[in-house]
């Protein structure tokens, strides 16, 4: 055994691709570092140190979690950032806006809570189809409960 194979414990141009770098040896583990760490020929393939992306089909920036890929480089068509509720449409994800539209476009398990285009009715608790312009309710849709115009002067008669 030469001097030089001594550093790793493998003989100088037999199986050690690095006699000077005891990190680098055909039982050593391959990490994101732009080196053949294991000696096999390739570099960084199957790293400990890999990192998780996920697919990101609608190119929102956020990927699907149940599609993901380890590697030491983010591929095209991949996220760093998971959640994405709906990854065929654009507008759904984490941060969009939740709109009026039957849809959960924020990812948060709910359904147009918050919604960002609510319509305003007034209460009509004499049900004469004009409201209390004091008493506004914000929704995505009208109910019965309701009207669209606010100036019903007396909302307890309906005449």
């Amino acid at each position: 055994m030469s001097s030089c194979g001594a550093q790793s414990g493998y003989v100088t141009n037999d199986e050690d691709c690095d006699d000077f770098d005891v990190l680098i040896s055909p039982e050593g583990a391959e990490f994101c570092d732009d080196q053949d760490n294991d000696c096999d020929g390739s570099v960084d393939e199957d790293a400990v140190d890999a990192l998780e992306w996920y697919l990101d089909y609608d190119g929102d920036g956020y990927g699907n979690e149940a599609v993901v890929s380890l590697s030491c480089e983010m591929s095209s068509g991949y996220s760093a950032l998971a959640g994405d509720c709906d990854d065929l449409r654009e507008q759904t994800h984490p941060l969009a806006f939740e709109l009026c539209d039957g849809l959960d476009n924020d990812c948060d398990l709910e359904i147009d809570e918050d919604a960002i285009d609510l319509l305003t009715f007034y209460v009509d608790a004499d049900g004469d189809g004009f409201g209390d312009v004091t008493n506004p309710v914000q929704a995505c849709a009208q109910d019965a409960s309701t009207a669209l115009a606010g100036d019903d002067c007396d909302d307890q008669d309906m005449t």
